[in-house]
């Protein structure tokens, strides 16, 4: 085996650290991506509406928040239109974001997380085969699930009523007669908490990262300057 000539390890150590240096970049470039990625894919919470009546007919719908959505300047990929309506008899809710069609019924509505206040609109339709009987939908949700949750209420108003209907987080369902054919409109009034100091995670992971990256190539450059004074 060929031992390594004294004179050549300064030249060998020259490469190692080189080589180092470029591993680190390779390395934090590839873990920069994957922070990135997981952020878009962050959802910090959202809830599902199921809505039913007494004949068994049934639709839901969700809404929640998460970091890199938008709110309502264009549709964005959190952002999932509502299917074309079933045969009759059936329940149509739908959530609306002001977007253009096919987004201006949304069967899923993400906002920008977080806020300090936020409405969601929703719509209810029932249309019966006889295009006549009213009927009672019921509107069920579970909260138990709900995480980094920012706001102190979430309440659900009928549009242009100022007492809300049902408290969200306090309730779990909420009936109303439904007459035929007639949308029925409620808003989703989240408020309170503060937007203000939340750092997310992934910021936080990044923010670190960088920062372990930048003190091992500044170790590695001064080890570096070290040999090539020999």
């Amino acid at each position: 085996m060929k031992n390594i000539n004294k004179k050549d390890s300064p030249c060998v150590l020259k490469k190692t650290v080189v080589f180092g240096i470029l591993l680190l970049i390779i390395i934090g470039a590839t873990m920069v991506s994957e922070i990135s990625t997981k952020a878009a894919d962050d959802v910090e919470w959202e809830l599902k509406l199921k809505f039913d009546e007494p004949g068994g007919k049934y639709d839901y719908v969700v809404f929640g928040e998460t970091p890199d959505a938008n709110d309502g300047l264009s549709p964005d990929s959190y952002d999932m239109p509502k299917p074309p309506a079933p045969m009759t008899p059936f329940i149509r809710a739908w959530l609306n974001d002001n977007l253009t069609e096919p987004y201006n019924l949304l069967i899923a509505d993400y906002r920008k997380y977080p806020d300090i206040h936020k409405v969601w609109n929703l719509t209810v339709l029932w249309l019966p085969s006889d295009f006549n009987a009213s009927t009672t939908i019921n509107i069920s949700w579970n909260t138990s699930n709900i995480t980094n949750l920012e706001y102190d209420s979430i309440e659900m108003y009928r549009a242009g009523n100022s007492n809300p209907v049902t408290d969200i987080l306090m309730d779990t369902k909420y009936s109303f007669i439904c007459p035929a054919n007639e949308a029925q409109h409620f808003q989703i009034i989240c408020q309170g908490g503060t937007s203000n100091g939340k750092t997310d995670t992934n910021e936080i992971s990044f923010l670190y990262l960088i920062l372990i990256i930048a003190l091992i190539i500044i170790c590695l450059l001064i080890l570096y300057w070290k040999i090539i004074r020999r």
